[in-house]
């Protein structure tokens, strides 16, 4: 509901749903796209084998969960360098910086949600910052190498005084 309004003042702007997900979950979400009359603009690509490519090809990367523990599709994004637009709940919320990797907006506030769209879409400037700020936190927070030296950190910073660790 929140994207068909944008989807009608953009008819060149094509939104692709990935995933395969409940069977009578994708039924009803594809007749609401019939009926909303948006069918020609939204593509259900089901499997994606190849997602880094998937989100390279986006300019932006939608989640309007409900829930979500962890956040693991705002991270997959960023790898690829794509900014997000997502609601403001469970994992999400510590992985999206709002206003500097995506934007946050409240669950079920379809205004809002239209409103961030609009913004990323319109605005190259904002979207190249954003882009560009996703890749170097992916980097940073979720690269294995970043991990492994946290985690080293931390074992340096709580480890008996005349202990020496060696890096693997």
């Amino acid at each position: 509901d929140a994207v068909a309004p944008v989807l009608r003042e953009r008819a060149a702007l094509r939104v692709a749903v990935t995933g395969d997900g409940d069977g009578e979950f994708v039924a009803t979400l594809k007749q609401q796209v019939d009926e909303l009359g948006i069918a020609d603009q939204v593509h259900f690509l089901g499997w994606v084998d190849d997602m880094p490519a998937f989100y390279r090809a986006c300019d932006v990367a939608c989640i309007p969960s409900r829930a979500e523990p962890f956040g693991r599709t705002a991270i997959e994004g960023f790898a690829a360098g794509t900014p997000v637009v997502a609601t403001a709940v469970g994992g999400l919320q510590g992985i999206v910086v709002d206003e500097e990797t995506g934007l946050l907006v409240p669950y079920g506030n379809e205004d809002a949600l239209q409103k961030a769209l609009r913004r990323v879409l319109e605005t190259p400037k904002l979207r190249q910052k954003m882009k560009r700020n996703a890749r170097e936190g992916a980097e940073k927070n979720y690269h294995e190498r970043g991990h492994k030296d946290r985690i080293q950190a931390l074992v340096e910073d709580v480890r008996p005084h005349g202990y020496s660790l060696s890096r693997t």
